[in-house]
Order: structure tokens, then sequence, then C-alpha cells
């Protein structure tokens, strides 16, 4: 995680996608103090934690693992604590999600399409709403409606999802933590809410194009220089 100035966690997590696994990250900051090796494992994986309260009850439980977990104190690199799971090593039973999977005809894949947490944070200097907002892949079903458009996918306004957004800011978390911005910032009332249609928040990153070169003379620059030899055999026609 960055260096933000506070403690912050990172939950890697691993999820089915086209025909491999993709591994993604569910990142934080929180308010307060650092905490030590201890208490940050507790933080991180007990019945209190982030994931066990705020993010598991979104993710759907079929085929998504959390793969490691780390706290860092916000201005050293290394973790303060560290673990890394596997399937001869799971990870503990609140790191596991409780989301319900998608219905087929959701038309909605698994890493594609996000739920949104929101809060506001005040007003801008234009007197404008600021909102901070988290964003989940790998997202459970929600609720499914037909209509006259076919398939309508939303969360509902349930104890289950209203409950777990809301622990983000209401002190729930161990230690009575709350989710910060990078910048420290948070909801005054740390009322957050989901959103209730999903988002598309992309997750998945594209690869860059890489350069081939042949010994020291890269394709891109081959090409640069054609155009500008084109160029200037134009500028010497009468």
């Amino acid at each position: 995680m960055a260096k933000t100035g506070h403690p912050n966690f990172v939950y890697e997590m691993q999820s089915p996608w086209r025909t491999g696994e993709h591994n993604w990250s569910l990142t934080g900051n929180h308010s307060g103090s650092s905490f030590d090796a201890a208490d940050a494992e507790t933080f991180m994986t007990g019945t209190a934690s982030p994931f066990a309260l705020a993010f598991g009850p979104f993710i759907d439980a079929a085929g998504t693992t959390v793969v490691r977990a780390a706290y860092y104190d916000g201005a050293a690199s290394a973790p303060v604590w560290e673990a890394i799971y596997s399937s001869e090593s799971p990870a503990p039973t609140p790191l596991v999600p409780t989301g319900t999977a998608m219905a087929a005809d959701d038309d909605q894949g698994p890493l594609e399409t996000c739920v949104i947490l929101e809060a506001q944070a005040g007003l801008s200097a234009r007197n404008k709403p600021v909102y901070l907002r988290k964003y989940i892949h790998a997202i459970s079903g929600g609720n499914t409606t037909s209509g006259d458009t076919g398939i309508r996918w939303t969360f509902d306004a349930s104890t289950i999802h209203t409950a777990a957004a809301a622990s983000m800011g209401n002190g729930t978390w161990f230690g009575t933590r709350v989710y910060i911005s990078p910048t420290g910032r948070q909801p005054a009332s740390g009322a957050w809410t989901p959103l209730p249609a999903p988002g598309n928040h992309q997750m998945p990153r594209g690869r860059k194009k890489k350069i081939t070169t042949t010994g020291t003379t890269s394709s891109l620059l081959s090409e640069i220089e054609q155009l500008a030899a084109a160029a200037a055999a134009r500028a010497l026609l009468p």
C-alpha cells in the first residue's frame, strides 16, 4: 500500500474471470493510530474486520477467495502484519465471502461489474456535494426482476447490505476504526450506503503495447523516421 500517512490495509482476492483466475485487491485507509502486529491480525481477520463486516456480504462466495491480507502503518513500506493463504492454508472463516451467487440470467460477469458504496463528505468550495466511494468487485446477485427491458439487477435496502455499508463509518470495525480516504477525509455523519445499481468501474487492466526492437532501433522510431522522410520528400516537390 501507499505511504498515505494513515494506517491502511489490503485484501488480495482471487476470482474466476474468462478462462482463468484473476487477482484483484480491496484496499483502504482507516482512522486513528496504527495497530501493532497482534491487533492488526485481529483487525484484518476477526469477526469485526473490514472484510467480515463491510466487504464479504457483497462478494460472490462461489469461487472467490482471499489469498493475501496485509496491514500497513502508513509510513513504512514493510507491512506491520501479513498473511498468505492457499488451498493448503486457507483464510479463516471471517474472510470467506458470504454473498449469494449471481443468477445465470443476470448477464453480469464476475469482475466486469461492481457494487458502489457511497458517503457524502461535505461540500466543495463551490458548494457542491463531495462523495467518497468504495468499489467492490466479484459481487453477488443482489435482486433481479423481469420487466419490459429484460432483467433488472439491483441491490435493495436489505438489512444485510445496508448494515455492511454502514459498518464502514459507524465504529463497528475492530478498535472503532472507520474507513477514510487516503487524505484522511471521512463523512461527518459516517453514513455509507450501497448504490442500487451495479457500476462498471474497470477492474481488469489492458496490456500495454510493447515496442519491439531490432538491434538498437525500435519499430516506433522507424515509423517516425519514415514519416519524417516522406514529409521532407514532399517539401522538395515543385
